[in-house]
């Protein structure tokens, strides 16, 4: 009978045990899927920020503001030759 009483002791507490487990576990598991909605959402925000930022229109506003401006003459290269197409010139000092 003490053996009885001691194995279904063993086995409540096992339970106990494994349903605390269990519990803590998902406790952790909600926490980190909580986790990953918000860098998910941050992950959204950074890529519309960087698209803002790269589009041609704020480019051109960033080089404005430091006083960069277009040259109305570019100057192309053959990347296989090295042949230079076009006249360099400086920009702002166009004819």
């Amino acid at each position: 009978m003490v053996v009885v009483v001691s194995i279904l002791s063993a086995g409540l507490v096992g339970l106990v045990v494994m349903s605390t487990a269990l519990q803590d576990q998902a406790f952790e598991l909600a926490r980190l899927q909580t986790q990953a909605q918000s860098l998910e959402v941050q992950q959204q925000q950074l890529e519309y920020e960087a698209d803002r930022l790269g589009n041609p229109a704020s480019l051109a506003a960033a080089a404005a503001a430091l006083g960069m401006v277009p040259n109305a003459t570019p100057v192309f290269l053959k990347p296989d030759t090295g042949e230079i197409i076009g006249v360099p010139t400086p920009a702002g000092t166009q004819p």
